[in-house]
């Protein structure tokens, strides 16, 4: 573990990203170099409690409240944070199913290599992105890692091979998106991120859509299997099923869900669901997207703020 110590000489990190002594120890080795781009930053409207957990050499990350917590590569959360507190984890876990309280430093229960660290009160989160050498192991596969707590603001990097295609490019704009969480099932982005989500998601679904498959069965009628970076879902007249999430995990999506309805609108095929998106493509003045799922048997509606 790395505790700060403060220098008397001024780096070129500390003129880029603050002092090096910060209000409070951190445990977390805080690099930098000019590889990292700073995407922007989130100040939540309300400071709220985030769980530190590590996994292995995997590094660590964060969670909030009511979030699942994910293997790498798998698609069905070891477990969903219920409960923060300072010394206390509580979780639910699948398999069985029950709630259980991890202490500081212990791991989760069938998932062992996820350990809860610590409990932060959260006010803004930065987000970073690092250019790695092709040769250069990722940290978390690529995915959001934990690398610095500075009092109350917490830095989250991803590492990104610079040798990407065209398509690979797309997909990192999407997960590059800062998504902050700022109470369950409600996520704030930013206008111009909804931008940028629309312009890649757009070359994304048309090329999804062109290699999808059509079945046709007894029970379900008419559906269509698409696989994308986005998510690998079933379209039939009931909605949409999530097979895996993928990507659209980070916006609370988990297995099993069913989109019912866009603001409103039934989702019943894949022209509703191009009209609804033309319709919020169009509509610049839009401050909010909700999503209405079947979970569990129960509906659930997500909604993202836009600021």
């Amino acid at each position: 573990m790395f505790r700060s110590t403060c220098f008397n000489s001024i780096s070129l990190a500390a003129v880029l990203i603050g002092s090096l002594c910060p209000a409070q120890e951190t445990p977390y080795l805080l690099h930098y170099d000019q590889s990292t781009t700073v995407l922007g930053s989130s100040e939540l409207p309300r400071p709220v409690w985030m769980a530190v957990v590590s996994e292995g050499e995997g590094g660590q990350f964060i969670v909030g409240l009511d979030e699942p917590v994910f293997r790498l590569g798998q698609s069905h959360p070891v477990a969903i944070v219920r409960e923060i507190d300072p010394e206390v984890l509580t979780v639910n876990l699948p398999d069985p199913r029950r709630t259980v309280q991890i202490r500081r430093g212990q791991g989760i229960p069938g998932a062992t290599e996820f350990v809860f660290r610590e409990a932060v009160r959260v006010t803004a989160i930065e987000y970073r992105r690092r250019m790695i050498l092709p040769a250069e192991m990722k940290r978390r596969d690529g995915e959001l890692y934990l690398v610095a707590v500075r009092g109350s603001r917490v830095i989250v990097q991803r590492d990104v091979d610079p040798s990407a295609s065209p398509a690979a490019i797309q997909e990192q704009r999407l997960a590059d998106i800062p998504l902050v969480r700022t109470a369950p099932n409600t996520w704030e982005v930013s206008a111009k991120d909804v931008r940028v989500a629309i312009e890649s998601g757009e070359a994304i679904a048309a090329r999804s859509l062109r290699d999808s498959r059509v079945d046709l069965s007894l029970d379900r009628g008419i559906s269509v299997e698409v696989k994308s970076p986005l998510a690998d879902v079933r379209v039939d007249q009931q909605g949409f099923l999530i097979n895996d999430p993928k990507l659209a995990k980070r916006a609370g999506l988990l297995v099993g869900d069913r989109i019912l309805d866009v603001n409103g609108t039934p989702i019943d095929g894949i022209g509703a669901l191009m009209r609804e998106y033309l319709r919020v493509k169009s509509d610049k003045a839009l401050k909010s997207v909700s999503v209405t799922v079947e979970r569990n048997r129960q509906p659930v509606t997500l909604t993202y703020r836009i600021r």
